[in-house]
């Protein structure tokens, strides 16, 4: 949703009188711009010693750029492995003769690049050269501005054209409120607190929200609307004060009185003239949902928020009615309770600018983000540079749902296709193939693009799951050789002429530039699937970078300590704590001999939930001890499990190991 300048004014005097934020780091980053701002001269940096310019640079990485952001670790040395070229890729960088666009290609994608130098980086250098015309470019500043609606890059933009976007973005955000003269270092700070802090979301969330978006309920009479045209796309016979992005309640009177459809008008009502078969104002419908539990007329007058309103009482006599704020209110939430499988359908198209609590925060999902924060900065950074990714690890350890998450934050909200691979995976799977359909009586064969095409063509990242299950080479047939992105980029033209072969598809070469330069392929390789488990090659390998997804053995001390209760939260685990501590102290004492994911432990406290006695031995015999079976270590195991007296488990694995008794000595 695109705020109006109007809000976006509110929400920068709310931060600039009121934030916290601002109030507790606004001097700590003004203070070190200062300090960091008088070495971050190109004579400075000209003139200093190879040892004092990497103990600046050291210091300066240390404190976050000067308490801008954090940074990962892994890229810390990187840049000053070569001190030469990391002075004179500075020089360059802060050359004012050479314009912004051309400095920033050439540092972050040319010839004089430095590994572990990127955007958050480079721009942090520029803004303590010249706070005044500079700005940070990192990921909260890009998500600052979604959460404006503002779009800070276009197709074809090279990382230079987006700076200059930022960097006019940064000044039109400055000159919306001149009286509080902000400065670059206000609006960085401004964009971080909307993007990622509890104060910031919850004032977007308010402002968001004090809506002029009117509501209405629209009553008919039989269950086939005679209110809409043909195609469905319009509703005629709507009120004339109806404006753009209202929302409309379908009540349906016959044959079950009950409120059945919701939809969101995308014009002001209007009168055609031209069009004598439907009479009345007419109103296009942008979205709707259609309840697959219907609100009937009985829950209505026996709810006890809404069986006093005078519009229940009244059973809808008119045809139109707009809905008081309470009334919609509660009848949102009614709804949402009553289809709780459509509640994230709700809060997509209807959470802007309506009355709908925040959607529910999945805190396990949160906790797997930060537990894995470095290697999905690592994976980002590698898919931002052209690479595709492969995720490998145990089972449960969240490999799918970080691809998922890496994949909207490269590309956007849903920005994926997820394909789960099986042995019998190939062309015709993942590319295109020839399907029969009938039409007209006759029988013809159409092509049909499979999940790497409509990912190409729909500016997704491909998700394979379980990538290693099939010949993978081998089922991306030509598209093997263009997984590299300069092969793709180089051979645009051919492969133009395939699309246009295979899938009738035939795009502008620029256009189609741009989608062969942002797509990407993540993969997720279980490291303990024998069956169907196929070697990757070599030349496979080459075109991925691999990311281990496992459960090290310091989280799970600190889940017997510090992180305990905050994971035991997250997924709302009701169990008995003692028992929980037995669990997690057996996992992570089997997790030393054979690495699980962190899914696994989840699920096994959540399965004490049903069971009244042997809650942790049950548990760990059903979840846990299936994974060791013919285990060469499986006189290890047993004595892990003798010592927390786990009989059930110890009867299991004994079974399981049956095979290799020879061997175990059972």
């Amino acid at each position: 949703m695109h705020l109006s300048d109007e809000k976006i004014g509110k929400l920068l005097e709310w931060f600039e009188s009121s934030s916290q934020m601002r109030t507790e780091w606004l001097p700590k980053r003004l203070n070190a711009i200062k300090k960091n701002h008088e070495w971050i001269q190109p004579e400075m940096i000209e003139n200093m010693s190879d040892e004092e310019l990497k103990n600046r640079y050291l210091d300066y990485f240390n404190s976050g750029t000067g308490e801008k952001q954090s940074l990962i670790h892994i890229n810390k040395f990187r840049p000053i492995e070569n001190i030469d070229k990391f002075r004179q890729t500075i020089l360059y960088l802060l050359n004012e003769t050479i314009p912004i666009k051309e400095r920033l290609n050439s540092v972050l994608d040319g010839e004089i690049h430095l590994n572990g130098m990127g955007k958050a980086m480079v721009t942090a250098f520029l803004m303590d050269f010249n706070p005044e015309k500079y700005c940070l470019w990192n990921g909260k500043t890009e998500d600052g501005f979604k959460v404006l609606g503002w779009d800070f890059s276009h197709k074809g933009d090279t990382r230079g054209d987006v700076y200059k976007n930022v960097l006019e973005l940064i000044n039109k955000l400055k000159n919306l409120k001149p009286e509080l003269n902000l400065t670059f270092t206000d609006v960085d700070l401004f964009l971080h607190t909307i993007a990622a802090e509890d104060e910031g979301k919850k004032e977007v969330y308010k402002i968001k929200n004090e809506s002029t978006i009117q509501k209405w309920i629209f009553a008919v009479n039989i269950d086939k609307y005679p209110n809409f045209t043909n195609y469905e796309k319009k509703i005629w016979s709507s009120p004339e004060n109806l404006k753009k992005g209202d929302i409309i309640l379908f009540y349906c009177s016959q044959p079950l009185s009950s409120i059945s459809e919701i939809y969101m008008a995308q014009n002001d009502s209007y009168n055609d003239k031209k069009n004598t078969e439907f009479k009345g104002p007419i109103v296009n419908i942008l979205k709707k949902i259609i309840l697959e539990n219907p609100v009937t007329w009985e829950e209505l007058v026996n709810h006890p928020e809404l069986k006093d309103c005078n519009l229940v009482k009244k059973k809808f006599g008119q045809s139109h009615y707009k809905l008081p704020q309470d009334m919609w209110n509660a009848l949102m939430r009614f709804i949402i309770e009553k289809n709780p499988q459509q509640k994230d359908q709700f809060y997509e198209i209807f959470s802007e600018g309506v009355n709908i609590s925040p959607k529910p925060k999945n805190d396990f999902l949160e906790f797997l983000n930060q537990t894995y924060s470095q290697e999905k900065e690592i994976g980002l950074n590698e898919l931002q540079r052209g690479k595709n990714l492969i995720f490998f690890g145990p089972p449960g350890s969240g490999k799918t749902v970080l691809s998922k998450i890496i994949s909207e934050e490269y590309l956007g909200k849903n920005a994926y296709s997820l394909y789960t691979v099986h042995s019998g995976t190939d062309y015709y799977d993942l590319v295109c193939r020839i399907v029969p359909e009938v039409k007209d009586g006759n029988l013809i064969y159409s092509k049909e693009k499979r999940f790497l095409l409509d990912a190409l063509l729909s500016e997704k990242v491909l998700i394979l799951d379980e990538i290693n299950r099939t010949q993978i080479d081998t089922a991306l047939g030509i598209f093997f050789t263009y997984l590299e992105r300069e092969h793709r980029l180089n051979d645009a033209e051919h492969i133009r002429q395939i699309l246009l072969k295979e899938a009738d598809e035939d795009l502008d070469i620029d256009n189609l530039r741009n989608l062969l330069d942002k797509f990407r392929i993540i993969g997720t390789l279980n490291v303990y699937d024998k069956t169907f488990l196929f070697k990757l090659g070599d030349a496979l390998k080459r075109r991925f970078t691999f990311i281990e997804i496992t459960t090290k053995n310091d989280l799970i001390e600190e889940l017997k300590v510090s992180k305990r209760d905050d994971f035991l939260k997250s997924f709302e685990y009701k169990g008995d704590y003692e028992t929980a501590d037995i669990i997690i102290d057996v996992f992570g004492e089997l997790n030393k001999i054979k690495p699980l994911g962190i899914g696994i432990l989840k699920d096994t406290l959540l399965f004490t939930s049903y069971y009244s006695e042997n809650f942790a031995d049950l548990a760990i015999s059903s979840l846990i001890v299936p994974f060791f079976e013919n285990d060469l270590n499986y006189s290890n195991i047993r004595t892990i499990l003798e010592r927390h007296d786990l009989n059930n488990s110890i009867s299991k694995l004994n079974s399981l190991n049956f095979g290799t008794s020879d061997i175990n000595g059972i």
